[in-house]
């Protein structure tokens, strides 16, 4: 309990830190969660995409939006996803807790040491905090984690049967919440096959590829692919590319954002190696699954994006790791260890950690970029401009305008994201996008797009008025498509200038003010 109860105030306090750096207002470190709460908006008003009348498919995750969707509308639509995953941490930090109160043998205060350090080095190692004040379904995707594993620590160390039912709802929650974990839902099925829990392990599964196929069916239904674009658009493949080059370019990236999957990979295996002797044959199972689940997310994998990609695989190796180890713990809590062996053991959890630490702290800075960016630009959309716009960030101005959005790197469209994929580097095919939705008025990462056509007229630039960590770029480009837009944009912007928070500037182009 105590574990989650610090859990909890942490994210009490990151969303008062927020509400403080920005006077009072609210928003997420990151632009993504509010194209989720713009697809949950018209959920409810029962369309399935960003812009009325238009179908897309923007969402990484199946359920997600549709459990945000009687929320959307709302005045406090913000304050749902944090409450929802608030919740989501404490049950994922309560179940390691328990089940490494289960594992580790005796009574002792030293026992009640162990488990409370253990729990809140999950805690910070899986960015349990962050992930809450991200707004999105990856609180839930560790906690779906963190219910299968325990399902197989608990049968495999003899500490209760789970029944039937369990066993089948743990193996198709995960895939529905994210794609991601297809390879936990299979491995963790293929474990309690050989456990002879053959009719609930395929039950599961046939739950979880039947619901994801007849999605499949529903986007190809409507002129998408069998995946989601927001799938397609952040697993780094291009059309045309083969396996093997996604997964090679998924490892190199890795190097650069996910150095703790990585270090946890050849840091646990090393442990795994040293004590291959003392290890149980009834771990063997859970040994196998860390490996591949470890190795499964560096092949195919993302990290980084402040932390949420590799949070439930880091999740499974903490709980797994506990599971493989529990015999030498309960052995530390009964005889402490030597101090070199206490800061060895100290020293690993912190590099695990120390990047997902240094989130929780910058997530109100975090927030306050998308704030003084994101936030604005959407204002200026909803408030002065209003008429149809094209933009790189896709999801603060789609929840906020009643106008059409055109997103160009297509999270939101897939027309955008494969002429943005096949014609990298090319600048035209922003033209016929467009004109085609109407577009007059674009506000985008210059670094982003390379030679825009000529008949594009910069209006100015939005500064950031504070260190960026989480935008994407300092600065947005403000274009009008032709000259009649841009003298119509002149006075509103001058006017939405005016009502800029402070230290947050726009740039003026010559000829525009």
């Amino acid at each position: 309990m105590v574990p989650a109860l610090v859990v909890g105030a942490l994210i009490l306090l990151c969303t008062l830190a927020v509400l403080w750096v920005e006077a009072g207002h609210y928003t997420f470190a990151v632009d993504d969660p509010y194209i989720h709460l713009a697809l949950a908006k018209n959920i409810f008003r029962g369309h399935y995409g960003i812009n009325p009348g238009e179908f897309s498919a923007p969402s990484s995750s199946l359920i997600w939006p549709f459990l945000m969707a009687p929320f959307a509308a709302l005045p406090f639509a913000v304050a749902v996803p944090v409450l929802f995953n608030a919740l989501c941490a404490f049950g994922s930090v309560s179940l390691f807790a328990a089940t490494a109160d289960a594992l580790i043998a005796g009574n002792s205060r030293a026992k009640r040491v162990w488990v409370i350090g253990l729990s809140l080095a999950f805690a910070v190692g899986t960015n349990q905090v962050g992930l809450a004040l991200l707004g999105m379904e990856h609180s839930l995707q560790v906690l779906c984690a963190v219910w299968l594993i325990t399902l197989v620590i608990r049968d495999s160390k003899g500490l209760t049967t789970p029944p039937a039912w369990t066993i089948a709802a743990a193996i198709a929650a995960g895939p529905l919440v994210r794609y991601e974990m297809v390879g936990p839902s299979l491995l963790v099925a293929l474990y309690f096959v050989y456990r002879r829990r053959t009719l609930p392990a395929l039950l599961g599964l046939l739950i979880a590829f039947a619901a994801l196929g007849a999605f499949s069916l529903f986007l190809l239904a409507n002129g998408q692919g069998a995946l989601p674009t927001s799938v397609l658009a952040k697993s780094g493949a291009n059309p045309g590319q083969r396996v093997w080059q996604t997964a090679l370019g998924n490892v190199v990236a890795q190097l650069h954002s996910g150095w703790a999957v990585i270090l946890a990979f050849f840091g646990f295996g090393a442990l795994l190696y040293r004590s291959r002797k003392r290890i149980a044959q009834r771990d063997l199972p859970s040994v196998a699954l860390l490996l591949c689940v470890l190795l499964g997310h560096l092949l195919v994998g993302r990290s980084g994006w402040f932390g949420r990609y590799e949070a439930y695989a880091l999740a499974i190796t903490y709980l797994l790791a506990l599971a493989i180890f529990a015999d030498k713990i309960s052995e530390w809590a009964l005889n402490p260890p030597s101090t070199t062996t206490v800061l060895a053991l100290v020293g690993f959890a912190a590099l695990l950690s120390v990047r997902y630490a240094v989130i929780v702290v910058t997530t109100p800075l975090g927030a306050l970029n998308v704030y003084q960016q994101q936030a604005q630009v959407a204002r200026f959309v909803s408030d002065y401009y209003q008429k149809p716009v094209g933009v790189n960030d896709l999801g603060y101005v789609a929840w906020q305008s009643n106008h059409y959005v055109l997103d160009f790197v297509g999270l939101a469209s897939r027309e955008a994201f494969l002429a943005r994929t096949t014609h990298e580097g090319e600048g035209g095919w922003v033209v016929p996008l467009a004109a085609a939705h109407d577009v007059h008025f674009a506000a985008i990462y210059d670094e982003w797009f390379h030679n825009l056509p000529g008949s594009w007229l910069r209006c100015g630039w939005l500064h950031l008025g504070s260190k960026r960590l989480t935008a994407a770029g300092d600065t947005v480009a403000f274009y009008a498509l032709d000259p009649e837009t841009r003298a119509t944009l002149k006075p509103q912007l001058a006017a939405w200038a005016l009502t800029l928070p402070p230290n947050v500037r726009f740039e003026f182009a010559e000829g525009c003010h």
